[in-house]
């Protein structure tokens, strides 16, 4: 058993890779800060929810230390919405990335990242 870290893991995506994960006997902790996420998608008996932005690097420090591996789903999606507020979209996707790659590099985690058309 590993323990991994699945950012975004309260989303469509990121639940259901949660639920395989679980099925493997990971030990999983889902980052998301439920901006679409929902904490339905999640059984709170085997997952342990750490509701935070990606924005939020101490936080992050904290909630993948000890991780083996960190799958990185979490993301401000929408092109409309990203249009509207540029700002808040590229803080979320481009800094909270590097704000993961940065905790990761400190950890030794590995890094699996992947990405929707929006």
């Amino acid at each position: 058993m590993s323990k991994v870290v699945v950012t975004g893991g309260a989303g469509f995506i990121g639940s259901n890779l949660v639920q395989k994960l679980l099925q493997d006997g990971h030990e999983i902790t889902v980052v998301d800060d439920l901006s679409t996420g929902l904490e339905s998608n999640l059984d709170f008996s085997k997952v342990k929810l750490e509701i935070l932005s990606l924005e939020d690097e101490q936080g992050l420090k904290k909630a993948l230390f000890g991780a083996e591996v960190i799958f990185h789903f979490g993301a401000r999606g929408s092109v409309p919405r990203s249009i509207k507020n540029p700002i808040a979209t590229h803080s979320v996707n481009a800094t909270g990335t590097l704000n993961v790659l940065n905790s990761a590099r400190g950890s030794g985690a590995h890094v699996i990242f992947s990405s929707s058309s929006s």
